[in-house]
């Protein structure tokens, strides 16, 4: 079921990600992402208008022993209708499961998310990372 009071969202959104291993302890990477959309504050009814956002993130990962990886990640979010600019960090630590699997825990001490579909600013807070790779 729709919920009735909450705002309807057309969108576009184009993202990349890329990642350098500098050493054999130490990657980089970053990632770029823009939203083009039209919204409506009403579900079904009322007019759109339109509303972009660039979200674009820099971060560093550390092999701090054998299994464990530190994360810090400085991000940044730029809603351009609302001319709202925010910033701020991400850190996680990661443990590495095998060579398919990580699970790790962060911080994320913005208030925004990566999801630029995700129109809330309600994302501050710990969180859990799962990842499987191949």
């Amino acid at each position: 079921a729709q919920i009735v009071n909450s705002t309807d969202q057309s969108s576009v959104v184009l993202s990349t990600e890329g990642i350098y291993r500098l050493s054999r302890v130490w990657e980089v990477g970053g990632k770029l992402a823009r939203r083009e959309s039209s919204l409506r504050t009403d579900r079904a009814n009322g007019d759109w208008f339109d509303s972009t956002a660039n979200f674009g993130a820099l971060g560093a990962r550390y092999a701090v022993m054998r299994k464990w990886d530190a994360i810090v990640e400085y991000r940044v979010l730029d809603v351009e209708e609302a001319d709202n600019l925010r910033s701020g960090w991400l850190a996680a630590i990661d443990r590495h499961f095998g060579d398919h699997m990580e699970l790790g825990i962060g911080y994320n001490f913005t208030d925004f998310s990566d999801d630029l579909t995700d129109l809330d600013y309600e994302h501050s807070g710990w969180f859990l990372n799962a990842l499987g790779k191949y």
